[in-house]
């Protein structure tokens, strides 16, 4: 784990690394009552040090945040900032084929997501899972809903029959 200046020393070393930010621990500063910051200030701070992506919360999965507070730290990562190129938002936690249409609904196309246990986690093992991950943004993207697509996908299928209604 490294702080603000870690991620500056290493963008301004410039080897051309592409800099992720996790956002562990954000809940101390974000989540008191009375006093702390907000996660989209995080997030302008983390495009001002440099970073190239970062996890913003989902709204969906395991550790979900209000939907409205996902948009704002998206926004943060794209809107204008004077010679500071945006960063991309990273979505994960407890994330699966089955949630990739909202997903898509909430982030758009230009998103990270970052579904470890919804890849490997599906029955038939990691290379099915990457497959039902890559078939559930298909059908999204084709406007199809998951279970007619998943009718000649036999990998989105079984991924539906694991975590969907969950």
């Amino acid at each position: 784990t490294a702080g603000f200046a870690a991620l500056q020393t290493l963008r301004e070393a410039g080897f051309k690394l592409a800099l992720h930010g996790h956002r562990a621990g954000h809940a101390a500063f974000t989540r008191p009552e009375r006093h702390g910051v907000s996660m989209r200030v995080i997030a302008k701070l983390a495009r001002l040090a440099g970073v190239d992506q970062l996890h913003v919360g989902s709204a969906v999965g395991k550790m979900a945040e209000q939907r409205e507070q996902v948009l704002e730290n998206i926004e943060a990562l794209k809107m204008p900032m004077k010679g500071i190129k945006p960063a991309m938002p990273v979505a994960s936690g407890g994330l699966h084929p089955a949630l990739v249409p909202e997903l898509l609904k909430i982030f758009g196309v230009d998103a990270i997501i970052q579904a470890g246990g919804g890849v490997h986690g599906h029955p038939d093992g990691t290379e099915a899972g990457a497959k039902a991950m890559r078939q559930a943004i298909e059908a999204a993207m084709k406007g199809i809903s998951l279970r007619e697509y998943a009718e000649e996908h036999s990998e989105l299928k079984k991924a539906l029959e694991r975590w969907d209604d969950r």
